[in-house]
């Protein structure tokens, strides 16, 4: 496989939604900083009233998980050892007030959701300290929240994996927007990062494996290294440069994967164009499904992680697009592939809703058959049919597929709007939906 594909499926397979997988969760309405500190913990949604929650006003405040660290003229909040947490802001505003201290530290935790958030330092000062700092966490995702202020950094992430932020913004800090060391998985979808004044490097990266900005834009930044970077797969795809003014591009050995980026104004406009990759990457991703012995490609879509169910699932959610694939039949005894594929693909058709499970398919019926392949493995039986899952009617492309291990597998596609497909250059027509499965 060429270089540019593999970027771009690690760039698929690390860019998830996160929190598909959490569970119940207790929630917590507050309207008070003091209320929104001593409600912290494990296995808890907390709701945030509109307002500004200044974090000075509760250091007295206990909590076990959370602990008050003394830094220059105050205190600083790190929210630690907690596991599955949302906090849901509804735009509320979370404020420090020393100029050493991060706005909010959180540490060794797994599976936290910060949504619709501002935070940022009210300082008089020279801010001395970031805003959001993610120290030994995993399972992280940070929705439509804004990063803004004097904070010496945006946001810093050590020791981590899988943090992922969508939409939102970085702006006004002093130091650079972001800062990785020692973190693995790390993706920015539809970021904006903009008026940050850098006296050093804007973004800094050390030892990082799969640190992706997908879709972000960049504009009225400044400083001396834009990007200074260390560590395997680090890729811009789709990213818009405007206005930014630094003395060096890339400062670092390692030069970042750029593809589909634009700029205009930079002072690096003519060594971002010669780095950028246009129109002859692969714009599909290798996949090994090696449960059914097949391989494929795929339409460049995410995967959803942490499923225990034996059914994968990749997934475009600006298309409205999902694509599953499970296991539905086994073949009896007697049973023979080569000779009755048709009619056992129409038996692995009806088995579909038991082979389920959590997906709820409840009926399926078929509308159109497109194509049967029985001419070499792996073969085929590809149709459209009307398809109920968790209650809800779509249309859906489904393919039956066996490759010589005595199973056969389901896969189903289901979008919003099926038609449009074909009128998308960037997506495989749906009549040639092949997957080009087998080795």
């Amino acid at each position: 496989m060429e270089k540019i594909d593999m970027k771009r499926f690690l760039l698929v397979v690390s860019m998830v939604f996160l929190f598909e997988c959490m569970w119940a969760q207790q929630v917590f309405k507050v309207s008070t900083v003091k209320d929104f500190i001593k409600v912290i913990g494990s296995n808890r949604s907390i709701e945030l009233q509109p307002g500004t929650y200044n974090l000075a006003k509760a250091y007295q405040v206990s909590n076990p998980n959370i602990n008050w660290e003394k830094k220059g003229n105050g205190y600083e909040l790190i929210v630690q050892n907690v596991k599955n947490l949302t906090i849901k802001g509804n735009g509320a505003v979370i404020t420090a007030n020393s100029p050493y201290c991060e706005v909010i530290k959180i540490k060794k935790s797994d599976t936290v959701l910060l949504d619709e958030l501002t935070f940022k330092h009210e300082v008089t000062e020279v801010c001395m300290a970031g805003v959001l700092f993610l120290d030994t966490v995993q399972n992280i995702t940070i929705n439509n929240c804004s990063f803004m202020g004097s904070g010496s950094i945006g946001i810093t992430v050590q020791n981590s994996e899988n943090v992922f932020m969508e939409s939102g913004s970085i702006t006004n800090c002093t130091n650079g927007f972001v800062r990785l060391h020692n973190s693995s998985y790390c993706n920015f979808y539809m970021v904006s990062f903009f008026d940050n004044i850098d006296t050093g490097t804007a973004l800094y990266a050390k030892d990082v494996v799969s640190l992706t900005f997908d879709s972000c834009s960049f504009y009225d930044n400044s400083g001396i290294d834009f990007i200074d970077v260390t560590g395997e797969d680090i890729s811009f795809i789709v990213c818009d440069f405007t206005g930014n003014n630094f003395g060096n591009f890339v400062s670092s050995d390692t030069i970042p994967f750029f593809a589909e980026c634009y700029g205009e104004g930079n002072t690096f406009d003519e060594e971002l164009y010669s780095v950028s990759v246009y129109n002859d990457y692969n714009p599909y991703a290798y996949y090994e499904l090696t449960s059914a012995g097949l391989s494929l490609y795929y339409p460049v879509w995410y995967e959803e992680e942490n499923r225990n169910d034996g059914i994968l699932h990749l997934f475009d959610a600006s298309g409205g697009i999902d694509l599953y694939m499970l296991e539905t039949y086994t073949l009896q005894k007697g049973e023979n592939a080569d000779t009755q594929f048709e009619a056992l693909s129409k038996k692995a058709l009806k088995k579909i809703p038991s082979a389920s499970g959590k997906l709820k398919i409840t009926k399926i019926t078929p509308i159109v058959e497109l194509e049967l392949n029985t001419e070499a493995h792996p073969y085929y039986y590809l149709l459209t049919a009307d398809i109920v899952i968790n209650g809800i009617k779509k249309k859906a492309v489904i393919k039956i597929v066996y490759n010589d291990n005595k199973k056969l597998w389901a896969f189903i596609l289901l979008c919003d709007n099926l038609e449009g497909l074909e009128e998308s250059p960037d997506i495989i027509t749906l009549s040639s939906i092949d997957f080009i499965m087998g080795e």
